[in-house]
């Protein structure tokens, strides 16, 4: 079993048989640890060679998978966590958004899935940037401060030869769980790198583009406000005042597009427009 964690209003731990699996996940949650008691609990069950499906995982007693690949067993645990952590935290306005931290701020990086927010984020941070997510962005409606969600991040193959750096080193036992994707503990981009909670001050929507040339484009708020809206998990939970909240948020913002063609020339951008805000140009 491992110790509880708390990822936003999502409090749970994580009980495995496999003492490989298990080394292998608990530095990836080590961000969440805390010491109240956990609320709910994964199990991950292995029932045997005798069984095609051998690997199980189950949610408070609720079986969500059933699969004969330990690898595809964690993948859907960590898809599930978010899953679980958006429908527990509903008193935040959550965004389907990565987000990197500057100087007691925050940008966020909205976009639909396969956009490269993971992929941004992390070359930002690898350049300095503080990271609060890259999935999730949870506004506080009161404070309009986002809140992190730091969990581990999840790089697809096709992001690994320009975030080469990040190859997981571990040894052969782990191997097979890094086969297909890898899971990037926070503190193995940058030490140290998770942020605390911040308000925005940019809006930047990626879209990565094979080939494309890199290209930012200024928005105007009303088009950051409904690009916000587009990517919201739970926009409609929060009636009107979901408007209200991404419309304050944007009165703060600059807000823009970012047609990615190179991580680099993309990182580049971002790391322009900070130094122009903070000499004030």
């Amino acid at each position: 079993m491992t110790p509880p964690y708390q990822a936003l209003d999502l409090s749970f731990s994580v009980r495995m048989v496999d003492d490989d699996l298990a080394a292998y996940l608990e530095p990836l949650l080590a961000p969440f640890a805390t010491d109240a008691p956990a609320r709910h609990l994964y199990s991950v069950v292995d029932d045997g060679e005798r069984f095609k499906s051998r690997y199980a995982v189950y949610f408070d007693g609720q079986h969500i998978i059933r699969t004969p690949d330990e690898a595809q067993a964690l993948d859907y645990l960590l898809w599930h966590l978010n899953r679980a952590v958006v429908a527990e935290s509903d008193r935040y306005l959550l965004l389907h958004a990565a987000v990197a931290a500057f100087d007691g701020s925050a940008i966020l990086l909205p976009a639909p899935m396969d956009s490269g927010k993971t992929t941004l984020v992390a070359g930002l941070v690898q350049r300095g940037f503080g990271y609060l997510t890259d999935e999730a962005a949870a506004i506080d409606p009161v404070t309009l401060d986002i809140d992190p969600f730091p969990k581990p991040l999840s790089i697809d193959s096709g992001s690994w030869g320009v975030l080469s750096a990040l190859r997981p080193s571990h040894d052969a036992r782990f191997a097979r769980f890094a086969a297909e994707r890898w899971h990037v503990e926070v503190d193995a981009v940058r030490t140290g790198a998770t942020a605390g909670s911040c308000p925005a001050r940019l809006v930047v929507s990626p879209r990565y583009e094979a080939g494309a040339q890199t290209k930012l484009e200024r928005i105007s708020r009303a088009a950051a406000v409904l690009m916000l809206a587009e990517n919201a998990f739970n926009f409609a939970s929060h009636k009107e005042n979901a408007l209200d909240t991404l419309a304050a948020v944007a009165r703060r913002c600059d807000c823009y597009r970012l047609t990615v063609g190179s991580l680099d020339a993309a990182c580049d951008e971002i790391v322009s427009i900070v130094e122009r805000r903070m000499v004030g140009v």
